[in-house]
């Protein structure tokens, strides 16, 4: 007996149905258990810094994300965003110090030494640019102060705290609140010197106590990566007998000489000299180091300051004697002739 038309048509589709369910369920058997969540969505975004620190946006689409998840990677996790380099720049956790020559004590302040000699680089010619003696009651216009919050730190920069008296700059540290930070401070930079390789000289005597940061340094005069500049010193401990210079690299490596004396007892002279590939340190006429390691190659300005509470300095405790000051009795800046 043959089957009615309507019959077998009803079967078919019955067929073709129940042939989809089964397809469909394979699909499902054969997809991964956890799914990764942000690829449900339309996009992923990736917060980063472009070379401004300015915090941008990237789209990945999801059968990326999804391709990666199946290829057995993992999807990146989100970067957060990079600080923008101010004007307070951080100092940076302290690396192994190496051992160098003692430094000596030069002659008492208020005489103003010739640039110091002994320069062992006979290959780089520099010319002085700029020299102040710090004469008078009045800061040169060379120089403009720091203002705001020391980076990852508990001090805040104020220009109060910069002062020239008695034939020194004073550089001052003192236990106030500004700007919900407990400790004040000043610092200072040529940045109108900034410059492509350079000479860099001052005779200072640092300040005493625990928590107590003098530096001086090399900051980029325009955007470059967060970890580009160059720490000419830093002298954590409390009584100053080791000063740290730091490269901190453009590769985000870092490379450091230490040398060691009584900073905080008399003024000493110390000397840099950046040129291409190499940093030379010297402390007072005596050479300390040569960095040559990702050495930096665009314009920098020089900087005077002090900070308190980042994780090489630290803070201060109760045998801490507040306010102190970082006392300089002359700076030259000289310009690389090649």
């Amino acid at each position: 007996m043959r089957m009615p038309h309507i019959t077998r048509t009803r079967l078919l589709a019955s067929s073709i149905a129940l042939l989809l369910v089964i397809l469909v369920l394979v699909m499902l058997l054969r997809l991964p258990a956890s799914f990764p969540p942000s690829a449900m969505h339309d996009s992923k975004q990736v917060a980063h810094s472009d070379s401004s620190g300015a915090l941008q946006t990237d789209h990945t689409t999801p059968s990326s994300v999804f391709t990666n998840y199946l290829n057995g990677g993992k999807i990146p996790a989100q970067p957060g965003p990079t600080p923008t380099p101010t004007l307070a720049p951080t100092s940076t956790p302290m690396p192994t110090p190496t051992s160098a020559p003692a430094a000596t004590s030069s002659a008492s302040a208020g005489n103003t030494p010739a640039p110091v000699g002994n320069n062992t680089n006979t290959a780089a010619s520099f010319s002085l640019i700029f020299s102040d003696d710090f004469n008078g009651t009045t800061l040169d216009p060379t120089w403009g102060t720091y203002g705001g919050p020391h980076g990852g730190g508990q001090s805040y920069y104020d220009p109060s705290e910069v002062q020239v008296s008695g034939g020194l700059l004073h550089v001052s540290m003192e236990r106030k609140t500004t700007g919900g930070l407990p400790y004040t401070t000043g610092g200072l930079a040529a940045f109108k010197l900034a410059q492509i390789y350079g000479k860099y000289e001052l005779r200072a005597k640092l300040p005493h106590g625990k928590g107590v940061g003098p530096y001086t340094i090399l900051w980029p005069n325009a955007a470059e990566p967060n970890t580009a500049q160059v720490d000419l010193f830093e002298s954590p401990p409390v009584n100053k007998t080791t000063v740290y210079f730091t490269n901190h690299g453009v590769d985000g490596t870092s490379t450091q000489l230490t040398a060691n004396g009584n900073f905080a007892d008399d003024f000493h002279t110390f000397t840099y000299e950046w040129t291409p590939g190499k940093l030379r340190f010297l402390v007072d006429g005596t050479e300390v180091g040569v960095l040559t390691k990702s050495v930096p190659d665009f314009s920098m300005w020089f900087g005077i300051a002090v900070s308190s509470g980042d994780a090489f300095t630290g803070l201060p405790d109760p045998t801490t004697v507040l306010p102190v000051s970082l006392d300089v009795d002359w700076v030259h800046i000289y310009k690389y002739n090649g």
